[in-house]
C-alpha cells in the first residue's frame, strides 16, 4: 500500500484495466514520428516553466469515501518538479538534476525524510518530467501510447508485467490548442484510482531556484 500510495502521489507528474485491445475513440501510435504525437509535442515544448493548483482524490474500490488533498506543482525544463500537498496535511516531493528528496512538516519545519525505493522514485520522476517536457519518444520502451481522436486525451499502457503490478494505465486531458495538461488519472491493477485536477495554471513564470532545493526548499504556504 505505501508503494501505491507514492506512485499515486508522484505522478505530477503521470489508468483500472490492463488494456490488451485499443478503447473506443482512440488510436495507438506505432510510430515515434507519428504526426499528431509530434504537433502535441511541440505544443508542450512551448512550456519551459510553470506552476498550478491542484486537487487529488483517491478513490478506492473497497470504500465509498474519496480520500481528498490539495496542494501545488511546479516544474521548470529539463527535470526540476516539485509537488507538494497543502491540506490535510503537509508533505514535499523535489526533484532536481536526477535527485529526489522527501520532506514533512513538523512543527511548522520541513523535515527531510528517508525516501525508501529510491530507484523506483526516480524511474517515475523521470517518464513524468519526460511528458511534461514532451518527450513522448522516450516512452515507447516501456508505454503503449494511446490519442484520441479529438487529440485531447493521451492514455499510457505499461508494457512490462512488473510496472503492471503497479499501474493499469495512466490518462492525461490534454487542451488541444496549448499542450496544457488538465487532468491525470491513475488507474493500478485493483481498480483504485487517482483523479487529479489541475487549476490556476501559470507557464512560462520565472520561479525561485530554491524552490526545487534537494537540502532545504522554501516551505509550502497553506
Amino acid at each position: 500500500m505505501k508503494k501505491r500510495n507514492a506512485v499515486a502521489t508522484l505522478l505530477m507528474l503521470m489508468a483500472v484495466f490492463v488494456f490488451t485491445e485499443v478503447p473506443g475513440g482512440f488510436r495507438e501510435i506505432t510510430s515515434k514520428d507519428d504526426a499528431d504525437l509530434k504537433r502535441l509535442a511541440e505544443h508542450i515544448k512551448l512550456t519551459s516553466s510553470y506552476e498550478a493548483d491542484f486537487v487529488q482524490e483517491r478513490h478506492l474500490a473497497l470504500f465509498k469515501d474519496v480520500l481528498k488533498s490539495t496542494g501545488k506543482i511546479y516544474f521548470e525544463v529539463p527535470d526540476k518538479l516539485r509537488w507538494e500537498i497543502t491540506d490535510p496535511y503537509v508533505s514535499l516531493l523535489v526533484s532536481s538534476n536526477g535527485q529526489v528528496a522527501r520532506f514533512t512538516s513538523e512543527e511548522n519545519r520541513l523535515k527531510k525524510m528517508d525516501l525508501g525505493n529510491q530507484e523506483m522514485f526516480q524511474q517515475i520522476i523521470q517518464e513524468m518530467t519526460g511528458i511534461m517536457r514532451g518527450d513522448f519518444q522516450a516512452l515507447f520502451s516501456q508505454y503503449r501510447i494511446l490519442l484520441s481522436q479529438s487529440m485531447n486525451h493521451l492514455m499510457l499502457l505499461p508494457r512490462s508485467k512488473d510496472l503492471q503490478k503497479s499501474i493499469a494505465s495512466l490518462e492525461f486531458s490534454i487542451e488541444s490548442d496549448s499542450g496544457k495538461v488538465t487532468q491525470v488519472i491513475i488507474r493500478d491493477p485493483e481498480k483504485d484510482f487517482v483523479q487529479i485536477q489541475f487549476q490556476n495554471t501559470k507557464e512560462n513564470v520565472k520561479l525561485d531556484p530554491a524552490i526545487f532545493s534537494l537540502q532545504a526548499p522554501t516551505p509550502p504556504t497553506r
